[in-house]
């Protein structure tokens, strides 16, 4: 059994597997104790025989998690780097450096779940939206921030906003916000949720082919309920991407 690990900006998540399924699924918010619970939760589980990573976050956090790693199992783990052509997936980038693993992860994945061109949408701190036509090539993408920065740059810059969502209360969910609170979280969800409709719709008319969507990403189940039926969800791209690009 072999460790895959998916490194965001707000979590970490991971699966075990076995070359074909994915298991012992989990997932912890990446704070100051993230190692603490790491700790709680990694003793349980059986000893890996390899760790492999998808890593969006640097080098530091890289190195904090091998010492964790090392000290824990006595492993080292191999990280997954972007490569402009690799497993039928051309990256559209001039320099596939700079393309985010975890967006280059979720292509390969979805190129191998679905056939035909792909639509893959990241619903996580920041929302990422990139296409690859049916020969595998990318054409592609936009970056947006998530609903969590929305909601933070609009109360980092708008006094009255913020000064509204400290006294707001819990109301229950609504199509339109009744406090400033509901407001903003609201507003956030459907730009997020138009953003998405936008794009899939103004890219499929000018592809002009069958466009599977596919919805990844912490905040996938939110935005799902606003933009309606016709998206696969699927939570674990970038760990099946992994196993993938490992052969595990």
């Amino acid at each position: 059994m072999n460790l895959l690990l998916d490194i965001g900006n707000s979590r970490l998540k991971w699966a075990y597997s076995d070359g074909l399924h994915l298991t012992h699924h989990g997932a912890v918010v990446r704070d100051d104790q993230l190692f603490l619970m790491l700790s709680e939760l990694w003793q349980v589980l059986p000893k890996p025989q390899t760790i492999v990573a998808a890593n969006v976050v640097g080098d530091e956090f890289a190195q904090q998690l091998n010492s964790f790693i090392y000290g824990l199992w006595s492993l080292s783990v191999e990280y997954a780097a972007v490569k402009q052509r690799s497993l039928g997936l051309v990256v559209a980038y001039s320099q596939p450096e700079l393309f985010g693993v975890d967006r280059w992860l979720a292509l390969i994945a979805a190129r191998h779940l679905y056939k035909g061109a792909v639509c893959v949408i990241g619903c996580g701190t920041a929302v990422t939206i990139d296409v690859v036509d049916e020969s595998g090539i990318h054409l592609g993408g936009v970056i947006a921030p998530g609903t969590g920065l929305m909601q933070q740059a609009l109360l980092s810059r708008t006094e009255g906003v913020r000064r509204g969502v400290a006294v707001s209360s819990k109301t229950v969910p609504r199509i339109l916000g009744r406090n400033t609170q509901s407001g903003v979280e609201y507003g956030a969800l459907y730009a997020v949720a138009g953003l998405i409709i936008h794009t899939y719709e103004k890219v499929k008319i000018e592809l002009n082919t069958p466009l599977t969507p596919i919805i990844t990403g912490g905040d996938a189940d939110r935005i799902l309920g606003e933009i309606g039926g016709g998206y696969h969800h699927s939570p674990y791209l970038v760990l099946h991407g992994l196993q993938l690009l490992f052969g595990r």
